[in-house]
């Protein structure tokens, strides 16, 4: 009876992150994620008996429940570079922004200095990931690697195209998530550093991306 339940409405995901190193699980986080408001269940003011500022009669106290599925873990998943299943990954982050900005306009509705609404911005896909380069080929193969890919910097010699990451995570039957990132992204250019083995640390930009998320789970709690 004593439990204090804010329910907050109008939300809108501003930034979040896909993250999965070895030996860990797949994890996603929200950076940030702005509200149009809330309402809360306390409902009298014992200073003048009137109702508490955002009170609805409508929040009932809940239960929380977790998953009983098991997490995606990162030996589950596979990477596909430019059409090329590349294992030798450590870890890869994910960054999807939506650079969302709350606006406030001038209005008389007990709003409290909430936002009148939130405006999408240009949104951003980035992706960073530690790679552990494989053997060498000769240098007259056409055989695409991740080394020739970062010497293009997605130059192709007819524009700026990009290579394509298709990333897999397999849990079970009717249990995956797929995030496909198309062939219109552009790599970056970066050094290769002396470690042993030979890896190197990639920062990938892209336009767009789907994920198709399948769940023998229909309904979570």
């Amino acid at each position: 009876a004593n439990d204090w339940v804010r329910r907050y409405f109008g939300g809108k995901i501003g930034q979040a992150t896909l993250t999965a190193e070895e030996g860990g699980t797949l994890r996603m986080s929200w950076e940030s994620a702005p509200f149009m408001g809330l309402q809360h269940n306390q409902k009298d003011s014992t200073a003048h008996s009137a109702l508490v500022n955002n009170y609805s009669d409508s929040i009932q106290p809940v239960t929380v429940e977790f998953p009983t599925t098991q997490p995606y873990y990162f030996s589950q998943g596979s990477i596909s570079l430019f059409d090329v299943e590349f294992a030798r990954i450590t870890n890869f982050t994910l960054n999807i922004n939506n650079n969302l900005e709350p606006r406030y306009f001038i209005r008389d509705d007990g709003s409290e200095r909430t936002p009148s609404a939130i405006y999408e911005g240009r949104r951003e896909y980035s992706m960073t990931a530690t790679i552990i380069l494989p053997d060498s080929l000769a240098e007259t193969a056409t055989t695409r690697t991740l080394f020739k890919e970062l010497l293009a910097e997605g130059d192709y010699g007819s524009g700026m195209i990009g290579f394509d990451i298709d990333i897999v995570f397999t849990r079970g039957t009717n249990d995956t998530i797929t995030i496909k990132m198309p062939s219109d992204g552009t790599s970056a250019n970066t050094s290769v550093t002396t470690d042993n083995p030979a890896s190197v640390e990639v920062d990938i930009l892209f336009r767009n991306m789907g994920i198709v998320i399948v769940d023998s789970e229909p309904v979570y709690p």
